[in-house]
């Protein structure tokens, strides 16, 4: 897991370059030095089992500032480092192929070989509030359509750019091809649903595989869900 959300925080940049990386702070300035950019004091956006992530910035002629993420990793860096950010970027772009506007947008890749990796995205957002969270499902079932599963489609895993949901993080993502798709497709739903539950507090009242038995792998299925399961819940925590 790797989240980022537009509000960065000075304790966070401090912290990450008092905690002796070294390895890590190389590879920033590398990345930085490659698409000449520039990271502030609050640019440190977040870290997971998988990666660290820093809003970049760089200017326009007439002085507007452009903000991008920059997500890096080491070499084996909680599994295969690089590898992974490439298999991440590729199923990025390919989910991008068919829903553009449901994931973050992908600018660039590059290895820096025995320093590790980074990736280059575009969009940078905020949590996802909760009265969006039927975006959530709803850009979710149609990741499923298209037969992409996301792997980790918790809340954490999701940011809003200018009111539209974003799925971030497909270091997990796969392609649903085998008889089993629609079983993989509720797995992935489930994810969603104990997050949000676990974000409202709130009970199940039943185990979650019993709850999306009826879930088709379409989007029209997935907003039911929400609207049976999550706004129920939501109303009476």
């Amino acid at each position: 897991m790797c989240r980022w959300v537009s509000a960065g925080s000075m304790q966070n940049l401090v912290r990450f370059f008092q905690e002796g990386r070294s390895p890590w702070v190389r590879l920033l300035v590398a990345a930085c030095d490659h698409w000449n950019l520039k990271v502030e004091n609050d640019a440190f956006l977040g870290k997971g089992t998988f990666g660290r992530v820093f809003r970049g910035t760089s200017q326009e002629e007439g002085g507007r500032r452009i903000f991008k993420a920059i997500k890096i990793v080491l070499p084996g860096d909680n599994g295969a480092g690089g590898l992974d950010l490439l298999r991440e970027k590729e199923s990025l772009n390919n989910a991008a192929k068919v829903l553009p506007n449901a994931v973050a947008r992908v600018e660039d890749f590059h290895d820096f070989g025995s320093m590790g990796a980074a990736l280059l995205l575009a969009d940078i957002g905020s949590k996802v509030p909760q009265t969006q969270w039927r975006q959530l499902f709803e850009t979710l079932g149609s990741l499923h359509e298209q037969n992409i599963l996301h792997g980790d489609p918790r809340l954490a895993n999701a940011i809003y750019v200018q009111g539209e949901v974003r799925w971030i993080d497909f270091r997990s993502s796969v392609v649903a091809i085998d008889a089993a798709s629609v079983t993989s497709k509720r797995r992935d739903i489930a994810i969603l649903i104990k997050s949000c539950c676990d974000k409202l507090m709130a009970t199940m009242g039943t185990d979650v595989e019993e709850v999306v038995r009826e879930y088709d792998g379409t989007a029209p299925s997935a907003v039911l869900l929400y609207e049976q399961v999550i706004i129920n819940r939501g109303s009476s925590s």
